[in-house]
């Protein structure tokens, strides 16, 4: 067996002294972010629910749809969508903290694995926002009102 082999069986891993450096540094920023993604998540919740309140009172006198219905369900999709990111980003941050701590390659593993998910979604995310797009840029190109200002 080499001697990587031997740490790993171990349960423990060499990690260069500049790759640590690195891993201490971007720790605290992921866990940082991932706060701020928690406020932004109850702030999208506290705009949405002060919308429907807004709503209550503006259809009292101007008899409106439910625009603002709509708008406090994409409110609290986005909430959701933002926690979600802000969760495995946190969770990233904290277990790459405990890793470094450590030095156990389980660790690292699971550290790993958030930063995998947090990737994921966001890939995820992109492909739906770019098809959302698409879907509005032809929804929007073949609507009547641009069709009547066309020329």
């Amino acid at each position: 067996m080499s001697e990587i082999d031997d740490e790993i069986e171990a349960d423990q891993i060499e990690i260069p002294q500049g790759v640590i450096n690195y891993l201490q540094e971007t720790s605290p920023w992921l866990r940082f972010c991932g706060i701020v993604n928690f406020i932004n998540a109850g702030f999208l919740i506290i705009s949405g629910l002060l919308l429907l309140r807004g709503e209550s009172t503006y259809n009292f006198y101007y008899r409106s749809g439910s625009l603002t219905q709509t708008a406090f369900i994409i409110y609290i999709v986005f909430a959701v969508l933002v926690f979600i990111s802000g969760y495995f980003m946190f969770m990233f941050g904290t277990k790459l903290r405990n890793a470094i701590a450590s030095n156990s390659i389980q660790e690292i593993e699971q550290a790993c694995s958030n930063n995998k998910f947090l990737w994921k979604y966001y890939g995820i995310l992109m492909v739906i926002t770019l098809f959302l797009t698409v879907i509005g840029i032809i929804l929007a190109f073949s609507s009547p009102f641009f069709i009547n200002n066309l020329f």
